[in-house]
């Protein structure tokens, strides 16, 4: 999956979640996608979202001028719950002018759990404020990484 948002909300590059959805995604790829929060996915407003066996690679969130960029790999807003098993988030980047959080991934008001995943090579970059090369971490989250 190769993909760009670009839109006025500019969620999710691969995948975007919005109130009370729920998805299940089992040996996939999200690569090469682009947004300004969640460039591989986004969840937001009480989501559900369960990823086994999948990669998320090569995602970048970016903003120009004065505009957030959230989330390289994924973002999860507002009491959304992922979890990820057997699951590898790599080569991922946060980047733009101002407001950068988490390469790999950022999370807010969310419970994430991460098991027997690998989060390799992923930066916030930009600004004189980056937060999180590989996760940030804010606000209220429930987060657990096991091996």
């Amino acid at each position: 999956m190769s993909c760009i948002d670009f839109g006025t909300q500019g969620l999710g590059g691969g995948l975007q979640l919005q109130t009370d959805s729920t998805a299940v995604l089992e040996n996939c790829t999200i690569a090469s996608c682009t947004a300004k929060e969640g460039g591989g996915f986004s969840a937001r407003d009480s989501c559900t979202l369960t990823l086994t066996n999948c990669a998320v690679t090569s995602c970048v969130a970016e903003a120009g001028g004065n505009d957030f960029a959230y989330g390289g790999g994924f973002s999860a807003v507002e009491t959304c719950v992922l979890t990820l098993t057997n699951c590898a988030v790599t080569n991922c980047v946060a980047g733009g002018n101002v407001y950068v959080r988490g390469g790999a991934f950022d999370v807010d008001l969310c419970t994430t759990t991460l098991t027997n995943c690998a989060v390799t090579n992923c930066v916030a970059k930009g600004g004189d404020d980056a937060k999180g090369g590989g996760i940030r971490v804010r606000f209220f989250c429930f987060v657990t990484l096991t091996n």
